[in-house]
């Protein structure tokens, strides 16, 4: 018998149970602890001290609002995805035009200078009048793209995944301008413009800011992972995400960090990474992960306000925007197949809706109206009033980024297709307005009639004898 075995046998029946049971009391412990630390997922955050900057977002006028540009992926340098204005909210009229091109359309188009600027999977880039859905000229300049382009000062910028490379168009002709081959395997992350730099991130990890009239590097700042989704732009910083786990601000001037946030995870002791490009608005960044959160972060110190919880991946990025009727809110889907509206200060759920479909596009906001799309074999787009979350809006078109406006039309995004719709109470209100101007013509014509009984001018009367 081993020292250890006649220790066991001199001791009493009650000093072995004793024994037995602080020993299994420390084994429970310790699972304990390892599940917290391992299994369980952790909390949502909630720092109400994080500041929140609410700022009045006014309605423009019609006239503020027609025939604007919407030149990049997000329409501004925020990715928003937000344009105010009236007459432009469903009921819609029979589609003006539809354009099918084949190949899926993954990213929205663009829209200038009454183009859209359309780029496929397949690496083609297309130039169409935004009136009738012409297409103006046709470009192939690669064979694999997953991202929207953007415009401008006359020039689309076009990037690949195979191959690896980012092309500069001239826009007026489809002529390739410069073309600059990039880390590998390519970029997903649709560019922007700002400040003279055009700055994307890169499947290699790498944020890149070029010259956009040579395509000259400006700087490469390496992050902890593929940068996929696009980045965001707010007062001489942009924001992204990335596959290593983290959240990330970068001076635009010269490519340094100036914060970098760690991605909670989920459980099991998992980090997460993101693919969602961020919105930037209340100086806040507003952004989803892979970890199912919904995030809001500090703009200057990138620390967490508060994060939601879906029930599944949130790949899209969000829209953020101030509606009548509603708080300052948070619109984003998530792979659980539901949409959500958040409170953009607190995080507190608005509503949700379940569009029976996972939801992997960015959502938009037309008027008062926000879309959706279902990434499913079917498809479809789905629009709901956004301060009530009730459903005003479907359409069997949609798979991932639902579409786009000028504000006058909503151009949808199918599968392959891009189909321009106009309000009927703009085409209401256009009618109204050509009866008008016709009946102002007929009063204007009789007015400079003379009567009936006076001679016509410049005629001397017949006189006698």
């Amino acid at each position: 018998m081993t020292s250890l075995g006649r220790i066991w046998s001199s001791w009493s029946t009650r000093r072995r149970a004793i024994t037995v049971g602080v020993t299994l009391l420390a084994f429970a412990g310790i699972a304990v602890a390892g599940y917290f630390a391992l299994v369980k997922r952790p909390g949502d955050v909630s720092n109400p001290e994080v500041v929140f900057e609410e700022e009045e977002v006014k309605i423009p006028k019609r006239s503020e609002i027609r025939n604007v540009d919407w030149p990049i992926y997000g329409g501004d340098l925020e990715r928003t995805r937000y344009l105010p204005g009236k007459f432009l909210d469903p009921p819609f009229s029979s589609s003006v035009w539809s354009l099918p091109v084949g190949h899926l359309i993954e990213h929205a188009p663009v829209i200038a200078k009454e183009r859209l600027y359309i780029l496929d999977l397949e690496g083609i880039v297309y130039a169409v009048n935004k009136n009738d859905g012409k297409v103006i000229w046709k470009k192939d300049y690669g064979e694999l793209s997953a991202a929207a382009p953007a415009y401008a000062d006359g020039i689309v910028y076009a990037l690949y995944l195979d191959p690896d490379q980012i092309v500069a168009i001239r826009a007026s002709d489809g002529k390739e301008l410069w073309r600059k081959e990039i880390g590998s395997p390519g970029s997903e992350s649709s560019p922007l413009i700002v400040k003279d730099k055009l700055i994307f991130g890169c499947q290699c990890g790498s944020v890149y800011a070029l010259d956009p009239k040579t395509g000259k590097t400006l700087w490469e700042t390496e992050t902890a992972g593929e940068v996929k989704g696009a980045v965001a732009f707010h007062e001489g910083v942009v924001f992204g995400s990335n596959y290593g786990g983290e959240f990330f601000a970068i001076k635009v001037d010269d490519g340094d960090f100036k914060w970098r946030t760690p991605i909670i995870g989920g459980a099991f002791g998992r980090g997460g990474g993101a693919y969602s490009t961020p919105a930037v608005a209340y100086g806040r960044v507003y952004v989803g992960a892979f970890d199912g959160r919904v995030y809001s972060l500090d703009e200057e110190s990138g620390e967490v306000a508060w994060t939601f919880s879906t029930g599944a991946e949130v790949y899209p990025g969000p829209v953020v925007a101030d509606v009548k009727d509603a708080p300052p809110a948070v619109y984003i889907g998530s792979a659980d197949n539901k949409a959500y509206s958040l409170d953009a200060k607190s995080g507190e759920l608005l509503w949700s809706q379940d569009l029976g479909a996972q939801i992997t596009g960015s959502g938009v906001l037309i008027g008062t109206t926000v879309y959706f799309s279902k990434n499913s074999e079917t498809g479809g787009t789905i629009g709901f009033e956004a301060a009530t979350g009730k459903k005003v809006f479907e359409n069997e078109l949609g798979r991932y980024n639902p579409g786009i406006s000028d504000g006058e039309r909503f151009y949808l995004v199918g599968y392959g297709t891009v189909r321009a719709f106009q309000s009927k109470r703009l085409d209401e209100k256009k009618e109204r307005e050509r009866r008008e101007i016709e009946k102002a013509k007929k009063e204007a014509k009789r007015a400079a009639q003379p009567p009936a009984d006076q001679e016509p001018a410049g005629e001397e009367p017949d006189s006698e004898g």
